[in-house]
């Protein structure tokens, strides 16, 4: 049997364009911020094998092995609150509301809560809980993170992640 050299090659591009409109309001000690985004999520990718058969062909051999086009609706909308109950105590809860069309979860609601408290000048001890979407919160116009408190950066496809986080800062 002859055997013959192939590569593979990969092609793909995606255009997400979205929407988005964000207020803040400052209310004595609390701050709220709401809003809301939409938008579409299209994306191609193609994978070829290209053999070279020279000798018996007059050229390589280009054969498709995926072709995919795909097009998503995405949406989310959030309410977001922050309280300074004194000069050592800040409180910050949210809720996120995000569909994500063709996702495992479609729609998934995702609260946040945190509590930031200063026991001595210059020192912050910093709690936190919250649930995210790490593909959705790459460009957006709603609040990262909670009261300085960010998730470890994952990649876009990891889904939805839960995190609990405590820091002491100094």
């Amino acid at each position: 049997p002859f055997v013959f050299p192939a590569t593979l090659k990969a092609s793909g591009e995606e255009t997400v364009v979205k929407l988005g409109l964000a207020q803040m309001l400052g209310l004595g000690p609390v701050t709220l911020r709401f809003g809301g985004e939409a938008g579409e999520s299209r994306s191609s990718g193609r994978l070829d094998r290209i053999t070279d058969i020279r000798p018996f062909h007059g050229g390589p051999l280009r054969e498709t092995l995926v072709d995919t086009d795909e097009t998503s609706r995405l949406g989310r909308i959030w309410l977001d609150a922050t309280a300074d109950l004194s000069d050592r105590l800040q409180v910050e809860g949210a809720l996120f509301g995000t569909y994500l069309e063709g996702a495992p979860d479609e729609t998934v609601l995702a609260p946040r809560l945190g509590f930031a408290w200063t026991p001595v000048e210059g020192h912050w001890l910093r709690l936190g809980w919250l649930r995210e979407r790490p593909g959705l919160e790459s460009n957006t116009l709603a609040p990262i993170g909670l009261l300085g408190l960010d998730a470890i950066d994952l990649p876009p496809a990891t889904g939805q992640v839960d995190a609990a986080i405590a820091r002491w800062d100094a």
